[in-house]
C-alpha cells in the first residue's frame, strides 16, 4: 500500500493539505493532477494553488515548470532545501589573533618554531569588512552543496553589500530567508541552487522578494568539540 508523504517542517497546514492532494493523485493515477484537478480536491480556487506552489517551490518542495502540462513533482529530499535557521550580530568586542605559519611549510605537521610564523592573524579583520552590517547566520539543507555549502554551516553574511549576478545571497521569499545564488539572465531574475536535485526560482512580479545579504564566506566544521 503506498502512503502520502510525512508532515513537512516548516509549511502550513493548506500546503500541507495541497502535498496530500497530489500525493493522492499520483497513488490513484500515476500522473500528476493539473492545477485546477488539484484547486478541485482541495474546494479552493486556481489561484490560489497557485499562490501556495510559489511559496512551495521556494521551500524546495515542489517542482513545476507553468508553461507544461501535469509539470508538478513533489521533490523526494522536501526537507532539504537550503534555510537560514538562526541570525546571529558579529560581535566586535573582542579579538583573537592566531599565529599564521608560512606558505611554503613542507607537508607534515608544522613545526611550532617562530621562523614559521609569518604573522598574527584576526579572522574578524580578515573575514569582515563592515562589522555593523555583517551577521552570522545558521543554515539546513543542502540544496547548495555544489557550492561548498553544507547543512550546519555558519554564513557570514554581509547586508552592506549591493548584490551582483552570481553572489550567493541569503533572500527573503514570502517571508522565509533562504540561501541561492543569484541569477540574472536576459532581464530575467532567478534564485539558482548549486544541487541538480533543485530547481532554479525564477522571480516574478508577484513574489515578495527581498534581497537580505551577500554571503561573502562560509564556515564549516570537520570535528565537533
Amino acid at each position: 500500500m503506498r502512503r502520502g508523504p510525512k508532515p513537512t517542517e516548516g509549511l502550513t497546514p493548506a500546503q500541507e493539505r495541497l502535498i496530500r492532494a497530489l500525493s493522492s493523485h499520483l497513488n490513484t493515477h500515476g500522473i500528476p493532477p493539473t492545477v485546477q484537478e488539484v484547486a478541485t480536491s482541495l474546494g479552493v480556487t486556481g489561484a490560489t494553488v497557485h499562490e501556495h506552489i510559489i511559496k512551495l517551490k521556494a521551500k524546495g518542495v515542489l517542482r513545476h515548470e507553468p508553461k507544461k502540462a501535469r509539470s508538478l513533482q513533489l521533490l523526494e529530499k522536501k526537507t532539504e532545501a537550503c534555510r537560514v535557521t538562526a541570525v546571529q550580530p558579529i560581535s566586535t568586542k573582542t579579538t583573537q589573533a592566531i599565529p599564521m605559519f608560512s606558505s611554503h611549510i613542507p607537508a607534515g605537521f608544522p613545526s611550532p618554531a617562530d621562523d614559521y610564523i609569518e604573522s598574527q592573524l584576526d579572522l574578524n579583520q580578515h573575514l569582515i569588512e563592515h562589522p555593523a552590517a555583517t551577521f552570522f547566520v545558521r543554515v539546513e539543507g543542502n540544496s547548495m552543496v555544489d557550492a561548498g555549502i553544507h547543512h550546519g554551516n555558519i554564513l557570514i553574511v554581509d547586508r552592506s553589500l549591493e548584490a551582483q549576478n552570481g553572489d550567493i545571497v541569503v533572500a527573503v521569499v514570502h517571508g522565509e530567508l533562504t540561501v541561492k545564488r543569484l541569477q540574472k539572465n536576459k532581464g530575467a531574475v532567478y534564485l539558482k541552487p548549486e544541487n541538480p536535485d533543485y530547481t532554479p526560482l525564477k522571480i516574478t512580479e508577484e513574489m515578495e522578494l527581498t534581497l537580505w545579504g551577500v554571503v561573502t564566506s562560509s564556515v564549516q566544521e570537520f570535528r565537533k568539540r
